[in-house]
């Protein structure tokens, strides 16, 4: 009747070749940067949005396997991605920060583009532009908590 979840199966559901979410868990906590800023300058929306981006993330690198979480975070994060993107170019009382966040996030998706391009061909070191990718997007989360 109840079946016992035999860890040995998710294992091979798992999307890392050698443990790389140790520094993809790392380079994700950056998204907490932005957060702490924006609720100490009390933009506690866009700071609690930036919180969730944080946790999404965390909860599927904590331990990357194929599922409901994996989809999550490929679902939120390009919402999340865009509404930072319209809210920091449109919606700005201090525009100096702009084409910063700009930089920022258009180099944030050639990283992306090319972790997975590297992800495709098993190169070992395909974390290194997805872990660079959140780095890059937490700095463009920062430059719009800075904006607004």
């Amino acid at each position: 009747m109840f079946s016992i979840i035999n860890i040995n199966h998710l294992s091979n559901l798992k999307i890392t070749f050698y443990d790389e979410e140790y520094w993809l868990v790392k380079s994700t906590s950056s998204f907490l940067i932005p957060s702490i800023y924006g609720a100490s300058r009390g933009n506690y929306i866009h700071a609690g949005l930036n919180t969730i981006c944080f946790l999404v993330s965390i909860n599927f690198w904590y331990y990357p396997v194929r599922g409901l979480r994996r989809n999550i975070d490929l679902y939120f994060q390009p919402i999340f991605g865009t509404y930072m993107y319209v809210l920091g170019n449109f919606i700005v009382s201090n525009p100096t920060a702009v084409p910063i966040g700009n930089v920022c996030f258009l180099n944030g998706l050639y990283l992306y583009y090319r972790s997975c391009k590297e992800y495709r061909r098993h190169n070992r070191f395909w974390y290194i532009y997805h872990g660079l990718f959140h780095l890059s997007m937490s700095s463009a989360c920062m430059a719009v908590q800075m904006s607004i």
